[in-house]
């Protein structure tokens, strides 16, 4: 996909998209001068993001507490 078409999935301006790729907070592709987004590492890099929910948080303790009981 390209910036703008990237822009539009995000909801971000296609500025903060650049910012981001100048930061190299964000995976692309360079092919000349032109940058392309792949969705698939998009999409991981926004689960990167993602918050863990109590209840995530709650399973992962007790999959440690089982893993290394005391």
């Amino acid at each position: 996909m390209t910036s703008l078409e990237l822009s539009t999935y995000l909801n971000l301006s296609v500025y903060t998209i650049y910012g981001l790729v100048h930061k190299r907070s964000l995976p692309f592709i360079k092919k000349g001068r032109r940058l392309y987004f792949e969705k698939k590492e998009i999409d991981k890099w926004l689960m990167q993001g993602r918050q863990m929910t109590k209840e995530d948080l709650n399973l992962k303790v007790d999959e440690y507490l089982m893993r290394n009981p005391r």
